[in-house]
């Protein structure tokens, strides 16, 4: 404070209020002015004053202090500060803006029937975690999330009416229903935004992270995954002559039934069969270019075998095929 006599007499006991520096919020320092001679100034008080969020807030601080002196003849002069000694303007600091948001996302798998596997419809949940990284208290605190949307998603929470600097909120979360693709893919990867109001009415926004408020790193949900396949194969004795007994020349057809019971789509199916790919047998059909989890082909493939007189002497012919197909990795 530098307090000026601009009057013409001497003033003395002067002293400095301010409503604003005073316990707990603020300090004056200095004693009361003995003698202020016309003209001259005096900067012995200083003050100290603690901001507080509502300051931050407005991004400045202004008061207002009291000079009060004591002529020769025991009137009492004052006045108000200013920047000048002519003005009385109140006295405005200026405090620098830091307003920030930050945005962790936790994706969990549901097993849901508890078979340890991935299937269409099963969800994850998703947990946020909006944290006030900046200094200004923010308000109307919203997650966005193109994943989490009608008609495979939701978000649930929010808006957050007011999040003071360094507070946390997790009162946001999300839900996603499972495609087939999201389980051939083995994993759901996305990203959340964060998005607050200033007090002076800016947006401050922030990608999501998978485990800190420093990075900007894409969620990835890992969902299990186990690609398997079936095969039925029946055989059918054709009796071509009609006497109701085999001869050599006679012929069997087989039918092939290929069943995914995995979860996963397989794709570029084949089959194999060693008798019927040997000299005497025929096989047609394949490969499946794409099975879904739980559908079953019975048609793609077919089979003929004509019989060998060791096979008459057998009474029966017995032999196995296999069926392969590539999982979404690529593995077969």
């Amino acid at each position: 404070f530098t307090v000026t006599n601009t009057g013409a007499t001497t003033l003395r006991d002067v002293v400095v209020t301010d409503a604003d520096l005073v316990a707990d919020g603020g300090t004056i320092t200095g004693t009361p002015i003995a003698s202020l001679a016309p003209n001259a100034s005096d900067t012995s008080y200083t003050g100290s004053y603690t901001i507080t969020q509502t300051d931050i807030d407005n991004q400045s601080y202004a008061n207002q202090a009291l000079a009060t002196g004591t002529t020769p003849d025991g009137d009492d002069v004052t006045d108000d500060s200013g920047s000048a000694n002519n003005l009385d303007d109140e006295t405005v600091t200026d405090l620098p803006e830091d307003s920030e948001i930050s945005l962790v996302k936790v994706g969990t798998f549901n097993d849901e029937n508890g078979d340890t596997l991935a299937q269409v419809g099963e969800t994850i949940s998703y947990a946020f975690t909006v944290t006030n990284t900046g200094a200004t208290t923010l308000r109307d605190v919203v997650v966005t999330d193109d994943l989490l949307v009608a008609p495979n998603g939701s978000i649930t929470g929010g808006p957050i009416a007011n999040l003071a600097s360094g507070d946390t909120s997790f009162a946001i979360t999300g839900n996603y229903r499972l495609q087939q693709s999201d389980i051939d893919s083995g994993s759901v990867s996305n990203q959340a935004l964060a998005t607050g109001t200033t007090p002076d009415g800016d947006d401050v926004t922030d990608d999501s992270d998978d485990d800190s408020n420093l990075e900007d790193d894409i969620t990835v949900t890992n969902v299990p995954q186990n690609g398997q396949i079936g095969l039925v194969k029946n055989g059918v004795f054709n009796d071509d002559n009609g006497d109701g007994v085999a001869q050599v020349g006679e012929t069997i057809n087989y039918s092939f039934v290929i069943t995914n019971t995995g979860n996963v789509t397989l794709t570029n199916i084949t089959l194999s069969d060693v008798l019927l790919e040997g000299a005497f047998g025929s096989l047609t059909g394949g490969p499946i270019v794409s099975l879904a989890p739980n559908r079953s082909n019975s048609n793609a493939f077919t089979g003929t075998y004509t019989l060998q007189l060791a096979d008459v002497n057998a009474g029966q012919v017995q032999n196995q095929a296999q069926a392969d197909g590539l999982d979404p990795q690529g593995i077969t």
